[in-house]
């Protein structure tokens, strides 16, 4: 329940209540997990889709769910590149020791290589021409042209699917590669407009007609990082590069191992929740990006999106029973039972609860190895990516969500966004007004599809009324009355009451990001709607939910106060 960084202080003792929060919500969890696992929903998805699920890679009984693409191709990548990536980290060490201006040299060759042999080298092209792009607008200093340049190649896809450049990937390597070259490409995109902003607004490079090209370079290339990310801003990254050449040590080796190791653990854990917990993850996404080419029409078109022009389903992947559509954005994180309402619908309302804390369990556990492994591998070359993510079991407020869950895309959102937006600027509008526009990028990010644009809306609603109780709380009559009247445990509990709300928007938010809308309407109807029962027992547990992530935060205060 605590993320990798938070260590429990040992003088933090355990009152009777805490041990009855932590009880209940592990306890809820366990139980509706358990109810969706042995729901005939579950069971019988190997038997409605057979070409949906593949033998186990482990010698299991149980097939596995093949559904999720995402999943499938970011993990084939992982195994292609740690060896290349524990090799750049041993060279790179030993560079710097004899010649430290040769690393960040070697970084850019190195990675082209390896991204061109694990991957394309198409990708290594197609990389190479959005930062020759950049770098060139980094010169005339001008941020809003960069802006524009990183917002058009981010909508390009959106109407010249037939003119994308990686459709030459696709038809001459596969599915496979196109996904991968195909997110390489975008991640680029932000990591450019990052290295020429930076340029553009740092009065120290006024007197340079051009950004470093080996630095801005290395950065754009960085191998462990340059596929699946996690983003880190080009300041961090410079500021980690420059610092004075030291050798490893014991400690330094075994840390980066062991979160090898961890990210191994997570890695076999996530494809045994495939073999048991089928339909979890849902949603096949290039960020929204497939192309048409090699991807089936399902059935009839979704009527509840109609700025999605048709739906697809890769050809190895059609079932034998009438299945819904969704839209384009939600195909690459899906597993099987979002192709199948009729099977969501027919379950029994714990399974179905169930079923929604699996979705977002899985996704967790995806990003645990997708931005785990990459953090694991950096840290042995002393590069300090952004961390991975917080378990999603206790943040129970949408900004918490946010921030812990991506920290990298939140602090690259948080400086090239939001605060040239909002600026110093204490005014509360001022911040609602940004956070809408940050998730306005998240929605462009993301296809803008229905389902994208309600995930959006309904985060940017919970942070803006965070927001929005944080300024009623400042005010001199509240804090007046929060003095004389609620205070101490009083407080804590009014705290959880509004957070088991808030967490339940951040949950049901998440719901149309790895379902679909005919998915994510059932759990509206059937969940949120339904009263007594199924919303007045969650949100009693979100209750006890909330005062365990009010615990975490308490003891990771306590640890950065020690440490400092």
């Amino acid at each position: 329940m605590t993320s990798p960084q938070t260590k429990i202080s040992p003088s933090v003792r355990w009152s009777p209540l805490q041990i009855f929060h932590w009880f209940m919500w592990i306890t809820g969890i366990l139980y509706v997990l358990w109810c969706y696992f042995a729901s005939p929903a579950n069971g019988r998805a190997p038997e409605i889709w057979p070409s949906a699920f593949v033998k186990s890679d482990y010698g299991l009984q149980r097939v596995q769910d093949d559904t999720n693409l995402s999943w499938k191709y970011g993990r084939s990548f992982l195994l292609r590149t740690w060896v290349w990536c524990l090799v750049q980290a041993a060279v790179s060490q030993a560079l710097l020791q004899g010649n430290p201006r040769l690393r960040v040299r070697f970084y850019p060759f190195f990675s082209a290589l390896a991204l061109a042999w694990t991957v394309c080298w198409e990708s290594v092209l197609a990389v190479f021409v959005v930062y020759a792009t950049f770098f060139l607008l980094a010169s005339l200093r001008i941020r809003i042209v960069c802006y524009l340049v990183s917002l058009l190649a981010l909508v390009y896809s959106f109407f010249m699917d037939k003119w994308d450049p990686m459709l030459l990937v696709e038809k001459r390597r596969g599915d496979t590669e196109y996904f991968l070259a195909s997110i390489t490409v975008y991640w680029s995109v932000l990591r450019c407009l990052s290295f020429s902003v930076d340029f553009a607004t740092d009065p120290k490079s006024s007197k340079r007609r051009f950004p470093d090209f080996w630095m801005s370079l290395a950065y754009v290339f960085y191998l462990p990082s340059v596929c699946l990310g996690p983003l880190m801003n080009y300041d961090n990254f410079v500021a980690q590069l420059e610092q004075p050449p030291k050798p490893w040590t014991v400690g330094e080796l075994v840390g980066g191992l062991m979160g090898l190791v961890r990210s191994a653990f997570h890695l076999v854990l996530r494809d045994l929740m495939g073999h048991y917990f089928y339909r979890s993850l849902s949603t096949v996404t290039v960020h929204g990006r497939f192309s048409s080419q090699k991807l089936r029409r399902l059935g009839r078109r979704d009527d509840s999106d109609t700025r999605v022009r048709s739906c697809f389903l890769p050809a190895f992947l059609r079932p034998t029973a009438r299945i819904a559509t969704v839209n384009s954005m939600t195909l690459w994180h899906l597993s099987a039972l979002v192709w199948m309402p009729r099977a969501v619908s027919s379950m029994d309302l714990p399974s179905l609860v169930g079923y929604g804390v699996c979705l977002n369990f899985m996704f967790y556990v995806k990003y645990l190895v997708f931005y785990g492994a990459p953090g694991a591998l950096s840290r042995l070359d002393r590069v300090r990516l952004p961390p991975p993510p917080t378990c999603v079991a206790r943040e129970h407020l949408c900004s918490h969500f946010w921030r812990n869950f991506d920290n990298g895309l939140h602090l690259w959102i948080r400086r090239y966004l939001y605060q040239p937006l909002v600026g110093g600027g204490r005014p509360k509008l001022l911040r609602c007004v940004g956070t809408v526009a940050c998730f306005g990028f998240v929605c462009v990010w993301h296809k803008m599809t229905t389902a994208v644009q309600i995930w959006c809306a309904l985060n940017a609603f919970g942070i803006s009324l965070e927001i929005v109780t944080t300024a009623i709380r400042g005010c001199q009559l509240c804090q007046q009355m929060e003095a004389t009247y609620v205070h101490g445990f009083r407080l804590r509990v009014l705290r959880a009451v509004l957070g088991s709300g808030l967490y339940l928007l951040t949950i049901f938010a998440c719901l149309f990001f790895l379902t679909n809308m005919g998915v994510a309407t059932i759990f509206f109807h059937k969940v949120i709607l339904g009263f007594p029962l199924p919303i007045v027992p969650v949100l009693v547990f979100l209750y006890f939910a909330s005062h365990v992530s009010l615990d975490v935060m308490d003891w990771e205060r306590v640890t950065q106060g020690a440490s400092h």
